[in-house]
């Protein structure tokens, strides 16, 4: 869902093998993740192209990865309200991509 580049600039960090070896680790996490709480499938996850997905990881990364920072109670409700509207969409999505 998202590249390593991708992920380095979403938590302004540096490249170094240890984070990319955490982060690897949080990005693979995340499809099975938004799976179970959205029931969105993760094959339509990476199929179809909603940028609330995209937005979502970049947020759970971020919360994920560092989990007390300064911003993490709001981010939180961010995540939870993603969650919330992606799970609304979830059959629309799963069905776009088993129709494809």
């Amino acid at each position: 869902m998202l590249t390593m580049n991708e992920a380095l600039l979403a938590l302004r960090t540096e490249g170094n093998q240890y984070n990319q070896e955490i982060i690897s680790d949080l990005l693979a996490a995340i499809p099975s993740y938004i799976s179970t709480t959205t029931g969105i499938q993760d094959p339509a996850q990476a199929a179809v192209d909603y940028p609330l997905l995209k937005t979502l990881a970049k947020f759970l990364l971020c919360l994920w990865y560092n989990p007390d920072g300064t911003d993490a109670v709001q981010l939180q409700v961010v995540v939870n309200n993603l969650l919330k509207t992606l799970k609304a969409m979830a059959a629309e999505i799963n069905a776009k991509t088993e129709a494809e």
